[in-house]
């Protein structure tokens, strides 16, 4: 099998910008690749960005485009394609083939974690890619997993695996009560949500260390690395520390 790939997009925005500094500084043991996607009509603040993130973090930063073959710039060739509709939120056109789609070229069918810039304080997922061989990790949130992946934990066919795996992690005071919400079946009063929030709030580190022990069993990127620096950071990173990190 492929060598797993840790990859991170620079959009040009803040939080993006944040978490290059905050997951090469941190994490120096990563072997992180950057790329950035230049739709051809970004800002000039942008391309300054990535060009001030490369002399400051010692990078490259790779520039990716769609229609690469075109000689117009990529956004003006698809928004001539979609008949000159300009991109809303029911047609992401411009997500779809200008951010995505030069972003999976990129990566092929390698296994791939792809490191997101979504803060501890929204509640969203994002944008990301659905591919099998790509798994999104979000550094900056208390859940640093995809729903795809919790979905897939606390699904009730696996309470059984999750007990067993459970008993040989530590959750300190609170190994009890995660016991019994493992071994709570999800349904209409009790949801998935409800169910990863407390064993969250239980021990995010323990959390994590069970959630990489399940993964060894499924065919996801991470399912193939023996160690997994992240499993350890139980940091929650807000608008405010954004800022911190950029200063």
């Amino acid at each position: 099998m492929s060598k797993v790939r840790h990859v991170l997009g620079i959009s040009g925005g803040k939080d993006s910008a944040a978490l290059a500094i905050y997951v090469k500084t941190k994490y120096p043991t990563i072997d992180l690749e950057f790329y950035t996607c230049d739709t051809g009509k970004e800002l000039d603040e942008t391309y300054q960005l990535v060009k001030n993130l490369e002399i400051y973090l010692g990078i490259k930063i790779e520039l990716l485009q769609g229609a690469q073959n075109s000689s117009e710039d990529p956004f003006d060739h698809f928004l001539k394609i979609y008949g000159g509709f300009l991109p809303s939120s029911n047609a992401r056109w411009c997500t779809k083939k200008l951010k995505l789609d030069p972003f999976e070229n990129y990566v092929g069918t390698d296994p791939v974690i792809s490191y997101v810039g979504i803060r501890g304080d929204e509640e969203r997922e994002g944008y990301i890619s659905t591919k099998k061989n790509i798994q999104s990790i979000f550094p900056f949130r208390k859940n640093i997993w995809s729903l795809d992946v919790v979905t897939k934990l606390l699904a009730n066919q696996n309470m059984e695996q999750l007990l067993e795996m459970t008993k040989n992690l530590d959750f300190g005071k609170n190994q009890e009560k995660v016991f019994q919400t493992i071994a709570r079946k999800l349904d209409a009063n009790f949801t998935l949500d409800q169910k990863l929030n407390i064993l969250l709030d239980a021990n995010v580190k323990a959390f994590n260390h069970l959630v990489f022990d399940f993964l060894k069993t499924t065919d996801y990127p991470l399912a193939t690395e023996t160690a997994f620096p992240l499993l350890d950071n139980d940091e929650v990173l807000v608008r405010a520390d954004i800022f911190k990190i950029l200063e």
